[in-house]
């Protein structure tokens, strides 16, 4: 049986952000724990929220879930503007590979990047910027079949 189409759709984003040019492989699912300096600056591809509603009434149903994963890209840097312009070349580099991978468009029926948050945290050493970017995913399952696309 394969995985829950949710955590396919969560490891093709992860493969997608794998690799880009200014992160490389500092890309990590479901980070709970503060970040080494050694993996920074980095990307972290989480969860947010995964709502469903029934597209039809006969059993079994149709399932159209709307998935929102989080792109969060983290940047340490002494100086801020620098590390705001490294954060603004992730965000661009994610932007474009998401906009790109053919893993993600052969689950999805649809998605987008539907909002960018930023924060900044100034305790410890230096300076700690992030981008969180909201995608939003629209996929089809039929009840009972929660690993299978279905568009």
């Amino acid at each position: 049986m394969a995985d829950l189409l949710r955590k396919q759709i969560r490891d093709a984003v992860f493969a997608a952000v794998t690799g880009l040019v200014t992160t490389g492989s500092n890309v990590f699912q479901n980070r709970v724990h503060n970040m080494p300096d050694s993996k920074l600056p980095c990307i972290l591809v989480q969860t947010e929220s995964d709502t469903m509603e029934f597209d039809t009434l006969t059993e079994p149903r149709r399932e159209r879930h709307e998935l929102i994963l989080s792109v969060e890209a983290v940047v340490k840097n002494a100086n801020e503007v620098t590390a705001e312009n490294t954060l603004d070349l992730i965000c661009k580099e994610a932007q474009v590979a998401m906009d790109a991978a053919a893993g993600i468009q052969a689950l999805v029926k649809d998605y987008f990047l539907a909002s960018t948050q930023f924060s900044r945290s100034g305790e410890g050493d230096q300076p700690i910027v992030s981008a969180q970017m909201l995608w939003s995913f629209e996929y089809n399952v039929r009840e009972g079949v929660p690993d299978v696309v279905l568009n």
